[in-house]
């Protein structure tokens, strides 16, 4: 049996292809140059690409290219696939050309499909899965010809997985989706790169040994993130607590926002920004950081978001530290069944009251950081994450 998995936002393409390779399955992962950015390269999660590297400025050759710089899997497939979209190219030369992308795929017994790729569910002929982290909250609402496509081809595709636990509401209310077909997939975390380290050094560029210091990995985007509440409750903190420091994502559509907070806040003396890292220094980061702080968005049927958990959330917790951020709780009874070891936080004065606990504890932050790297193990590492996959695939092959 051969697996093909298409596409690699945010790498999970990839954390799942080596999962299943790790379990004797033989995957692959194709990334096509239609849907190359810097965060898609299986580069970025490795460490060769870092910080160094301009975002703007990334293209599908220097992803290419890169394979001289380490022993890149061979499973690894960068497609070029370029001519789709490019209008100086013949019609004719395009149709072909999609052809021969369809070809390519049919060697595989199933694909499993990432974002955008869920719309060609219904032109392939090979079993498929759709591999949702987060699309669904917007393909439904969105006009465009490519939402409607996507539409068609989650209503079409052999399964769905659904990484995001609340999203759960989404999917029970589309109509053109059988429910029966849907079912929960947790995100993969190698809990052997992902795991406590000694950091004593580099931490001393960021904070003395005195100090409490935070992290928040996530971009600024108060509407899905919460990053606001995180500055106000560090504000309350600081009150009683001045030894405390914020290490903060300096990215993100509400970045000039969060610094005018800051500002009004009076707290710049505690924030540290730091621009996009690699996943390699973020390990590093995670085993600095005392507490990590993940998201906190309001729930809102508007925004169709009611209290999902990120990647980072659980790479931090692998990496064996406490970790506050508000989830779904209908959803853990839905899919997890066994909640995190977290801190559920939701208002600025849950974060507040929670952050003193641990900062006034370091015994507490110590037994919430072990617990919550054997959830992880227990939830969410790759063993697990073959197995839920290879339990729907010999249904559907």
């Amino acid at each position: 049996m051969k697996i093909g998995i298409l596409g690699n936002m945010a790498n999970n393409g990839y954390n799942n292809a080596k999962a299943l390779r790790q379990a004797g399955v033989e995957a692959d992962l194709i990334i096509p140059s239609s849907t190359m950015e810097l965060y898609s390269s299986v580069e970025w999660e490795e460490g060769i690409f870092g910080p160094e590297i301009d975002a703007t400025k990334f293209n599908f050759k220097m992803a290419v290219d890169a394979g001289k710089l380490w022993e890149r899997p061979g499973w690894v497939k960068y497609y070029d696939n370029n001519d789709w979209r490019r209008r100086d190219v013949r019609t004719l030369t395009r149709f072909f050309r999609t052809l021969e992308f369809y070809e390519f795929v049919r060697q595989y017994d199933i694909l499993e499909l990432h974002v955008p790729f869920a719309y060609t569910a219904p032109y392939l002929n090979t079993p498929n899965m759709i591999y949702d982290a987060g699309w669904g909250r917007y393909f439904p609402r969105g006009k465009k010809i490519v939402d409607n496509l996507t539409a068609k081809g989650y209503a079409k595709s052999d399964h769905i997985f659904v990484t995001n636990i609340d999203m759960w509401r989404i999917f029970d209310s589309l109509d053109y989706i059988d429910k029966n077909k849907v079912s929960y997939m947790p995100f993969s975390v190698d809990c052997e790169k992902y795991q406590p380290m000694d950091t004593t050094e580099i931490r001393q560029n960021f904070a003395d040994e005195n100090t409490l210091l935070l992290l928040q990995p996530s971009r600024q985007h108060w509407e899905e993130k919460g990053n606001d509440k995180v500055f106000k409750a560090l504000k309350k903190i600081t009150k009683s607590h001045d030894k405390v420091t914020l290490l903060a994502a300096e990215w993100g559509k509400d970045i000039e926002k969060s610094k005018k907070m800051i500002n009004d806040l009076g707290i710049q003396k505690n924030i540290i920004w730091f621009k996009p890292v690699s996943k390699s220094r973020l390990i590093q980061l995670f085993n600095c950081a005392d507490v990590i702080l993940d998201q906190f968005p309001e729930p809102s049927d508007a925004n169709q978001i009611w209290g999902p958990w990120g990647t980072a959330a659980l790479e931090a917790m692998s990496c064996g530290k406490p970790l506050l951020l508000y989830y779904d709780q209908d959803g853990i009874d839905r899919f997890v069944k066994e909640g995190p070891p977290a801190l559920r936080s939701l208002s600025v004065e849950q974060i507040f009251e929670n952050l003193k606990l641990l900062l006034e504890s370091t015994a507490l932050r110590q037994e919430i950081g072990s617990k919550s790297r054997e959830w992880i193990i227990k939830m969410h590492s790759p063993k697990v994450v073959a197995e839920k996959h290879m339990q729907v695939i010999k249904k559907l092959i």
